[in-house]
């Protein structure tokens, strides 16, 4: 379902006090998750896609669902796809933290362990 961006536009009736009034566009608004990762639940390692276009200079954490860091082995498969290795993790559910410093941004995905 495309997101479409709403513009206010004034009343040219009314000179006084004019009334902004949204108007949508039929341009729909460019909105992605620069990250993206897969299988969900996880078996052995989760693969992490990241918009290097937006993210640059990337580091990950993962906790479990109760805040409890845990160690995470990070393997480069391509300039923008990470493999994280999590096959000595415990069935449940857990948080994976995308972080880029650089750009002051920080991201949390929830994914599960069989």
């Amino acid at each position: 379902m495309p997101i479409y961006m709403i513009q206010a536009q004034q009343n040219p009736l009314l000179d006084q006090n004019p009334i902004e009034r949204p108007i949508l566009r039929d341009r729909p608004v460019n909105i992605k998750n620069p990250v993206e990762f897969y299988p969900n639940p996880v078996e052995q390692y989760l693969t992490v896609s990241i918009d290097r276009d937006q993210l640059k200079n990337v580091e990950f954490e993962v906790y479990n669902i109760i805040g409890n860091t845990h160690q995470i082995e990070v393997e480069d498969l391509s300039r923008s796809q990470f493999k994280i290795h999590l096959d000595n993790f415990k069935s449940g559910y857990y948080l994976l933290v995308v972080k880029d410093k650089e750009n002051r941004v920080s991201h949390a995905y929830k994914f599960q362990v069989r």
